[in-house]
């Protein structure tokens, strides 16, 4: 979920996704692009195995993400052909990724700051649920 610039949620398992726009009284739905799905499999698989694979690694710096928290930046240029430019990822001393910056082939972006982590979390799928008020309008990607 997040607040700015609108509020929404959003849900992924797997493959499907479902974004949720009160604002516009509607529900998105649909499975991911191979492009996106490369993206967001990388923001969560930070082996040094996946990362040498599929990405040149460009170590940028350190800095202040979020007002409180010291990460590491490193920046990732997708080897292969992709939709994707780059990818930022702003990783804290505990090893927690806390930021990413994905950058598309045209310029548009888009960016994630992730707060108030908690590691090693139980979930069950339904925690990942979005109940959407009856009677929104669904789009279907």
């Amino acid at each position: 979920d997040w607040l700015k610039p609108t509020i929404e949620s959003f849900s992924l398992v797997q493959e499907n996704f479902v974004i949720y726009r009160p604002r516009l009284a509607a529900s998105i739905t649909g499975k991911l692009k191979e492009d996106h799905k490369k993206a967001i499999t990388s923001f969560f698989d930070l082996s040094p195995e996946n990362l040498k694979k599929n990405y040149n690694l460009k170590f940028v710096g350190q800095e202040n993400v979020g007002g409180a928290v010291q990460a590491w930046r490193i920046e990732l240029t997708p080897k292969a052909q992709s939709g994707i430019k780059t990818i930022e990822i702003w990783i804290a001393a505990d090893g927690m990724p806390v930021q990413a910056k994905i950058t598309e082939q045209n310029g548009d972006w888009t960016n994630v700051l992730l707060s108030d982590l908690q590691k090693n979390v139980v979930m069950k799928i339904n925690d990942l649920k979005i109940d959407t008020p009856k009677g929104i309008k669904i789009i279907r990607n």
